[in-house]
């Protein structure tokens, strides 16, 4: 089993014990039919007596590799990276000797987040559209649950940054239905951290949140105790 589904799987466990949470798989699957056969996408969990909607989404790759890919196809239109990029170069090397480094190091930094929102968040939008209207439940809090048990170089700091500027967003590649996300939660516990005997909660929730309070106290109280308690591990949230 895979550190991400390890960790998916604790939340699985909180969430059955807890009275006021419902693992949205368990319904039965007839609920989620559509009116032509099909299956209806899903979120993962309803929380607080369905008043918070939430999709679980791990982060895929590794930012190394996805930068060694997005440097090599600059280099197609950059003499100075086709000169030099090539081999096993250390990316910050490159950054540090580029003529314009520190752009470089910007724009790949932006297109490493942009992926990681494309296919953590944007990506959770229908489904917990599709839950919302499903259950009627237009006025639930709408989040995902990021889990990062992989990356050991990923900045959370920049990331917040990022995903912090995407919340709320009411229109997406000219889709102004797209389902406003109020808050995220990255969740990290990747090799070195667990080596370090730590686990870091980054939650991010958007200023027009319906229920910032609820949302705040929830993750701030019931599910990180609920999470320290499980893993025994030191705990380390932040906003």
């Amino acid at each position: 089993m895979s550190v991400d589904r390890d960790l998916k799987v604790i939340l699985d466990q909180i969430v059955h014990v807890d009275p006021l949470a419902e693992n949205i798989d368990d319904l039965p699957a007839s609920m989620f039919l559509a009116h032509n056969g099909n299956s209806l996408q899903r979120a993962d969990y309803f929380l607080m007596q369905r008043s918070i909607i939430v999709e679980v989404k791990s982060l895929s790759g590794n930012r190394g590799s996805q930068l060694n890919e997005w440097l090599n196809s600059k280099a197609e239109s950059d003499p100075w990276l086709r000169k030099f990029w090539f081999g096993t170069v250390d990316v910050e090397q490159i950054f540090c000797r580029h003529p314009d480094g520190e752009r470089l190091k910007r724009e790949s930094l932006d297109f490493f987040y942009r992926s990681v929102i494309g296919n953590c968040i944007n990506s959770a939008r229908p489904q917990l559209r599709s839950m919302k209207n499903l259950f009627l439940l237009p006025s639930a809090s709408c989040g995902v649950i990021i889990i990062n048990a992989r990356d050991l170089s990923i900045e959370i700091s920049d990331l917040t940054i990022a995903i912090r500027e995407n919340l709320g967003k009411r229109e997406l590649n000219g889709d102004r239905t797209c389902q406003p996300i109020d808050f995220v939660l990255i969740i990290s516990e990747t090799e070195l951290d667990i080596q370090n005997r730590v686990s870091h909660w980054n939650l991010i929730v958007h200023p027009d949140a319906k229920e910032i309070e609820l949302i705040q106290w929830y993750f701030k109280n019931d599910l990180f105790l609920r999470w320290a308690s499980h893993r025994g591990l030191p705990t380390v949230f932040k906003e």
